[in-house]
């Protein structure tokens, strides 16, 4: 998924995309950023988008909580 994909989605309320299978859904819990990551890392050609999202969890600007 690119930005613009990721940016319309946000839209969308968690049930809808859940329902609808919109994108792949990830629980946060134990290592999730690091399937978060590596699923990046498959499907994205952008390879500066990979390594910005490296750097926030590097930084703890991304975390995680659990449901």
């Amino acid at each position: 998924m690119n930005m613009d994909e990721f940016y319309q989605l946000s839209q969308y309320s968690k049930t809808q995309l859940i329902r609808d299978r919109l994108c792949k859904r990830f629980i946060h819990k134990g290592n999730w950023q690091e399937r978060v990551l590596i699923e990046l890392q498959k499907d994205n050609s952008n390879v500066d988008t990979v390594e910005v999202i490296k750097k926030l969890v590097k930084t703890n600007q991304v975390s995680g909580y659990d449901e």
